[in-house]
């Protein structure tokens, strides 16, 4: 019997930006620590996305430690955003479900909406993202895979199967 294998750690700071590269994340409840906290919302409190803005490729975000971001793009200069207050909090909707979260500073939402060429707010989720308003719990994040095949053969998948579990991913199959 193979041993599990760790095949990549990658956090998205800001969910839908690009993925960064880790060698290491704690796991928390609700997933990889840092994972997809902050992300954009438009004016109707609803997450933008790639498919809605496939703009959101080009531009990336990396985690500071306290929960900061430096946002940064092609040709443009990056900014530092901080992690904002928690005392107000407002409703989003993500994906059939409400999070709440806390607006950033209006800085955050300029830089975005100048290189998406639409209005958005960067929101950061509130303490524990896996409870949502409706009293439901999170879907798992999607950072880690785990190999059940050994690192000196390359892994060919048959009857595949794939579960999520505190942002790891689990490939179940057999090796050949």
């Amino acid at each position: 019997m193979l041993s599990p294998a760790l095949g990549a750690v990658r956090i998205h700071p800001v969910k839908s930006l690009g993925a960064r590269a880790c060698d290491e994340a704690a796991v928390e409840p609700w997933g990889l620590a840092g994972d997809r906290r902050w992300m954009l919302i438009d004016s109707g409190s609803r997450v933008v996305t790639q498919r809605q803005q496939p703009r959101m490729a080009l531009l990336s975000a990396e985690l500071l430690p306290g929960g900061g971001l430096v946002l940064s793009a092609p040709g443009s200069p990056s900014l530092t955003v901080e992690v904002p207050d928690p005392a107000r909090t407002v409703t989003a909707e993500l994906h059939r479900s409400r999070v709440e979260v806390v607006s950033a500073a209006d800085t955050a939402h300029a830089w975005f909406g100048a290189r998406l060429g639409v209005e958005v707010r960067l929101v950061r989720r509130t303490a524990d993202p896996s409870i949502h308003s409706s009293g439901g719990r999170a879907r798992p994040c999607r950072s880690l895979t785990v190999s059940r095949c050994s690192s000196r053969r390359a892994p060919r998948w048959t009857r595949s199967t794939r579960w999520w579990r505190r942002g790891i991913t689990h490939e179940r199959g057999r090796c050949r």
